[in-house]
């Protein structure tokens, strides 16, 4: 099995969306403030999953549904700001 750091080390931004979109299951990529943005489903939340590169991830915002947390994706695409609105909790 070949590492992230060596393997997708050299991957560009569409490529880094594809990845997480297939190995993660992330869904509504978007680039906000400079960094990729996704939302991904947790056990019990759904999260606004922030600074995707091939690592990992800076933190993510929870939510209690999917229409939440895309509500707040939307709205924070279309307002700016640093952080999106009306999460329970950020990790």
């Amino acid at each position: 099995m070949t590492s992230w750091n060596t393997e997708y080390a050299e991957l560009q931004p569409l490529e880094v969306q594809q990845f997480w979109s297939e190995s993660c299951g992330y869904g509504h990529i978007w680039k906000i403030n400079g960094e990729l943005v996704a939302l991904g489903a947790m056990i019990y939340t759904v999260g606004i999953i922030c600074g995707l590169d091939t690592t990992g991830y800076r933190c993510r915002y929870c939510y209690g549904t999917f229409d939440e947390a895309l509500t707040a994706l939307a709205k924070w695409t279309q307002d700016g700001g640093d952080e999106p609105k009306n999460y329970i909790k950020r990790k």
